[in-house]
């Protein structure tokens, strides 16, 4: 996560630049207006895309875990499958601790309830973070068409001239 936010960091004032260079001085607040709408909307896409996988990712790999693992019983494993099957909010370990010794569980099933939790937890973060990667490679493809040159600076010194 923090290479991550280091890399986004990085990229956001080089980009700047790069839209500012690749417009002449008339058509530099609009760059900069469409730049910072993309990267806002890029942004609430991102972050809810990545927050629909690590969802279920939760889901999916918890119900699989609970269902094949052997020190929880099979009435247990039915009564998490069906409490989880419309969705599972991301919750910390003491909170599913909390609610699986209310239920009544044994310390042995709530030990394996938590473990399972646990690593669905670290699962869906990583498959998280493999998609934001891939997305961040593949988005290189699209990059390949920037301005490789800086436009010519006569425009500019024309109209300063011309203001003078």
């Amino acid at each position: 996560m923090g290479a991550l936010g280091l890399g986004m960091g990085l990229l956001a004032s080089q980009l700047g630049n790069v839209v500012q260079s690749s417009v002449d001085a008339s058509g530099r607040s609009e760059a900069g207006g469409l730049q910072f709408t993309g990267q806002q909307l890029g942004s609430s896409l991102g972050i809810a895309l990545i927050g629909a996988v690590v969802l279920t990712g939760l889901t999916s790999v918890f119900l699989s875990d609970v269902e094949s693992d052997p020190a929880i019983n099979d009435k247990v494993a039915s009564l998490v499958s069906v409490a989880v099957g419309t969705g599972i909010d991301f919750v910390s370990t003491d909170q599913i601790e909390a609610a699986a010794r209310n239920a009544g569980l044994s310390d042995a099933e709530t030990t394996a309830l938590v473990g399972d939790y646990e690593d669905a937890q670290l699962q869906s973060l990583k498959l998280a973070l493999l998609l934001a990667a891939f997305l961040a490679l593949g988005s290189l493809v699209f990059t390949r068409d920037l301005p490789h040159t800086v436009p010519p600076n006569g425009v500019e010194a024309t109209a300063a001239i011309g203001a003078t």
